[in-house]
């Protein structure tokens, strides 16, 4: 098997990298369509006029690459429910980015992960308990995804893939602990989230799922012994999350989260002037970059 080298490092100092004015990392939601039914998801895009027009999807790794761009996760719904998602992962490399997909990872067989491992750097997995019960109660599968996500973390150093895990902190796991699944998963980077709501999108489930930022940091705190291990842990509240994530669409429209609502962007990258789609962007890069979004891809 031909290893992949990766250089795992320190943070890189921001001023050493002229971040404030490029799209560096861009998260691209290829679609909406989905086979868990998380009910704290806010990537179903419900509002979204013709958001999954895709005829010139794959130009899109090339004109980001022109901007500066250095990272591009694909995520959805579940974006192994897309049909393009393979071609556009030999697209982002072809270009010379990092590549990255967010996934519930049912869809994933060993053989799958391996066709795909020599386009992919970064492979992103969520879980949220040690209880299937709750998983389940969530709506993130039907009582195997935990087992499925330690199969897929097994593949994932198979195949030198990275791995980062993610947990949404909500009201049915605020108290849980998770360190020891998290140590057998062995993530390079751990994101701990706090449930965002986003209007027209999730907000059904703010009555019985969101907590207060006292329980969110209950939570952190209870987990910040895996930094004791050299893991990346990431804390993210929704002071964090809001104005420091790049969202494009597939038709080339940036996405913004501002204020609790989704609104696109007038123009697109692929009008032929970029650069005034991304004028348009409501991004916040020193708060990406303190959440810890500016890392060694």
């Amino acid at each position: 098997m031909n290893k992949k080298t990766f250089k795992i490092a320190s943070e890189p100092n921001p001023s050493s990298f002229s971040y404030r004015n490029v799209p560096i990392s861009v998260n691209i939601p290829v679609t909406n369509k989905c086979n868990y039914n998380c009910s704290f998801c806010f990537g179903k895009f419900k509002k979204l006029p013709n958001w999954v027009d895709d005829s010139r999807v794959m130009e899109i790794p090339d004109v980001l690459s022109s901007m500066g761009a250095k990272k591009i996760t694909l995520e959805g719904g579940e974006p192994f429910l897309y049909g393009k998602t393979n071609e556009l992962l030999n697209e982002i490399k072809h270009c010379g980015m990092t590549s990255c997909v967010i996934t519930n990872g049912s869809l994933l067989t060993e053989e799958r992960l391996k066709s795909i491992s020599s386009n992919l750097d970064w492979l992103g997995l969520s879980v949220d308990s040690t209880s299937e019960k709750i998983e389940k109660e969530l709506g993130r599968g039907n009582g195997n995804h935990i087992d499925q996500v330690k199969r897929i973390a097994r593949c994932c150093k198979d195949f030198d893939i990275k791995l980062k895990v993610n947990t949404v902190v909500t009201e049915l796991n605020k108290g849980e602990d998770l360190t020891g699944l998290i140590k057998e998963l062995e993530p390079e980077r751990y994101k701990i989230l706090k449930l965002l709501i986003i209007e027209g999108e999730n907000d059904n489930c703010r009555k019985e799922l969101s907590i207060s930022n006292q329980d969110y940091y209950r939570f952190v705190d209870r987990h910040k012994t895996l930094e004791k291990r050299g893991m990346k842990v990431v804390y993210e509240d929704n002071d964090n999350m809001t104005d420091t994530y790049l969202m494009l669409l597939p038709n080339g429209k940036f996405l913004n989260n501002h204020d609790g609502v989704y609104t696109l962007t007038e123009h697109s990258i692929l009008s032929g002037n970029p650069e005034e789609a991304f004028k348009e962007v409501i991004w916040n890069s020193e708060k990406f970059v303190k959440r810890g979004g500016l890392y060694d891809y």
